[in-house]
């Protein structure tokens, strides 16, 4: 016992700076608490607007997640409980993010709808707007967006990615807005902004404390693994050092059996051993 006290208090002293991921949201969990520093808005009043959604298994053939995981979701057409078409205007504006003031920021994530036609009606003809707020600006559909896509053309998720450096030393919100007529749904998930430090040749770390990351940190439902392969293997450990889940070859780590508190994880992957701190809510 006092050996894996030790083990754990050396642990705790040790962490890995390799923590690029200064954001990540991929609506892993349907807890209604993780979400309270978003922002929903349904400016155009039918009391519909983004919501959770479950992935299904035609929505994972279109590039999606499947039945194991939730995503966001808007739509402009009901089936319940008077089925009918909407004249959807919908907003969803992240919690507040603090951009380094140095080095390089990039903006990724997926949005998308998850067919073209059914039954000979176009169901896509869907529009979407990135507008980034930064410094307490409000947001008007007025503003000019960093993208607007209409995915009448598409039937499957599509992969955004910005540099986002322009906002340097600014806090910023992300807004994205969803606006349709009487068609089927547009998704959004994997929200990701990553930051590459600006380096010299005198202080370039290694390689490795780049890439390899866990997150999101605090955890609720799910643990993601940046940077490791599939001959990745892990033991997470509690505070009094006992081990208590451990895997292989796995991006995603499904916390839901773990107790609320603060865990240890060592990750092994070829000659590479990391070990990370994480807060399980």
């Amino acid at each position: 016992m006092i050996r894996n006290l030790c083990l754990a208090f050396a642990l705790l002293s040790g962490l890995s700076k390799a923590q690029d991921v200064i954001f990540s949201e991929r609506f892993d969990t349907d807890d209604p608490n993780h979400y309270n520093d978003w922002v929903i808005l349904d400016d155009d009043r039918d009391g519909e607007t983004w919501k959770l959604s479950l992935g299904s298994d035609f929505a994972e053939s279109a590039g999606w997640d499947n039945t194991n995981s939730f995503m966001m979701v808007a739509t402009s057409y009901i089936s319940r409980p008077i089925p009918g078409p909407l004249d959807a205007d919908d907003v969803l504006i992240s919690p507040e993010i603090t951009i380094p003031a140095t080095g390089k920021t990039e903006l990724s994530y997926k949005i998308g709808v998850v067919l073209d036609e059914r039954n000979g009606f176009k169901l896509n003809d869907i529009d979407y707007w990135l507008f980034i707020l930064a410094d307490g600006q409000k947001y008007f559909p007025t503003l000019t967006p960093t993208d607007h896509t209409n995915f009448s053309s598409a039937n499957s998720a599509q992969e955004r990615k910005f540099d986002i450096s322009a906002y340097k030393g600014k806090k910023i919100r992300l807004c994205f807005r969803h606006r349709a007529f009487a068609q089927f749904q547009l998704l959004l998930d994997n929200i990701k902004i990553t930051h590459q430090p600006d380096l010299s040749v005198s202080d370039t770390p290694n390689k490795e404390e780049i890439i390899y990351s866990v997150y999101p940190n605090p955890a609720y439902d799910v643990l993601h693994l940046q940077g490791f392969d599939s001959s990745s293997s892990y033991i997470i450990y509690d505070a009094s050092g006992k081990a208590v889940n451990k895997g292989n070859g796995e991006e995603d780590i499904n916390l839901r059996a773990l107790p609320a508190g603060a865990y240890i994880i060592k990750v092994k992957n070829n000659e590479v051993e990391k070990t990370f701190k994480f807060i399980k809510k």
